[in-house]
């Protein structure tokens, strides 16, 4: 057990390494460089490769050609040229609704330029919005409003009474009371 480290003993003469050359300033700056076009010259090429269409006619295709991984789509197409047939319905956020009798009421007729007060459904309070440029909506009858937009406001419309007229600087302020079938 003279010697179990098993190493080959060399009995020559070491060279000894030149110490390592120092990067200046500008060999870095060279070195960032040209790594910065490297990498943008293999992005534009992957670019070109990958987002290539082709348009090969199926039936002069041979089967060579349109062999290829089954988890990859042949052809990449942006999200923009799905055709209508191709949307399911799982892609569809919100389907289309007729207007509620408050959208037809806010949009329509008062045109956006009144802030509601909305519970349950119905309309509680109407107020002008009063921004540059904008005048309120002439109603001409305001009984003739109540009664015509009535769904807006109650369920089961019978009736509308005035209770109060009282005069403002800008006009009349009017309150009335809707009725409906639960009173």
């Amino acid at each position: 057990m003279a010697d179990d480290r098993k190493v080959i003993p060399f009995t020559g003469k070491f060279k000894k390494a030149a110490p390592p050359r120092r990067a200046t300033p500008d060999d870095l700056r060279a070195a960032g460089t040209a790594t910065i076009v490297f990498i943008l010259f293999l992005m534009i090429g992957f670019n070109f490769s990958m987002f290539e269409i082709k348009n090969f006619d199926q039936a002069s295709v041979d089967e060579g050609v349109r062999r290829g991984i089954a988890s990859v789509p042949k052809t990449f197409e942006p999200q923009w040229k799905k055709n209508l047939t191709q949307i399911s319905g799982k892609m569809i956020s919100e389907s289309a609704k007729r207007p509620t009798a408050i959208d037809k009421l806010n949009f329509g007729l008062l045109e956006g330029r009144y802030a509601m007060n909305v519970d349950q459904g119905h309309a509680t309070h109407i107020e002008f919005l009063k921004a540059p440029g904008s005048d309120p909506k002439d109603l001409g009858s305001r009984y003739k409003f109540i009664t015509k937009y009535s769904k807006a406001f109650v369920f089961g419309f019978k009736a509308a009474e005035k209770l109060d007229s009282v005069k403002e600087k800008n006009g009349f302020k009017e309150t009335f009371r809707v009725v409906s079938e639960r009173g």
